[in-house]
């Protein structure tokens, strides 16, 4: 089974700061032979992305008929947003598409730091950003469990949001993997949980990337078989390059 997760930056053009839904489904397409993508950073009825549905739009692009989004927050992140759903604000948050059809989904929120911090920003360079709330969407099949999420950019939020989720996780009794950018340098992840890391890559920025920020970690290794990490397609949306691997889970 081929697994991949991305942090699309809601198809963010790189380096022209510009969003084009023509270019957001090239890129996608280069995830064809996917079979798993979680994804984060996704836009759903944002005005600054053309109202568009991202998690659809890149799941038809992909070949992926099975796609499940949750929503971290209603209106426009760094702007005006509140947690509680609404049917008239835009969303955004973290999806997950599969190839095969899921046996359920399910969703966790998690709050967000009270506080914010410094923040690089393509285009923008360091900017004081406020933490939001986070979200988690996990779809459970015969032999596993898998969770697309975005953890906090907060030091100690980040990692007990990453607690949290693999806690939630462990309760659906089956090989349990999360998926995302989480935030953490590898040192950090290592210490501060007992799961593994399937693949091991330096993720961020994509223009020179310089640590992994983004993971596929598991609870337990050997249940997913042999692993290879699969080369990342040469993309021109986001600051994040995604991360690929084969694994021999049915």
């Amino acid at each position: 089974m081929r697994i991949a997760s991305w942090n699309v930056l809601h198809g963010l053009g790189i380096p022209d700061g510009k969003y084009d839904q023509a270019r957001l489904i090239a890129n996608a397409a280069c995830f064809k032979e996917m079979d798993l993508v979680a994804l984060q950073e996704v836009d759903h009825g944002q005005p600054r992305t053309q109202l568009d549905n991202q998690a659809e739009l890149i799941g038809e692009a992909m070949g992926l008929p099975y796609r499940a989004f949750s929503p971290a927050l209603f209106g426009t992140p760094g702007e005006k947003w509140q947690r509680a759903p609404h049917k008239d604000l835009a969303q955004f948050g973290v999806a997950l598409l599969s190839r095969r059809a899921p046996l359920a989904i399910h969703h966790m929120n998690m709050s967000g730091a009270p506080f914010g911090a410094p923040l690089f920003i393509p285009n923008s360079g360091f900017i004081y950003i406020k933490d939001e709330p986070r979200a988690a969407v996990a779809m459970e099949f015969e032999n596993f469990v898998i969770a697309s999420t975005h953890l906090s950019f907060i030091p100690g939020f980040n990692i007990a949001q990453l607690h949290k989720v693999s806690k939630w996780l462990k309760e659906f009794g089956k090989p349990a993997m999360i998926a995302g950018d989480l935030n953490l340098p590898p040192s950090i992840i290592q210490k501060s949980t007992r799961w593994k890391s399937l693949a091991r890559s330096k993720t961020y920025p994509k223009w020179g990337p310089r640590t992994q920020l983004d993971y596929l970690l598991v609870d337990e290794p050997s249940a997913w078989g042999a692993i290879n990490l699969l080369p990342a397609p040469s993309l021109t949306i986001s600051d994040h390059l995604p991360l690929l691997l084969d694994c021999g889970i049915a």
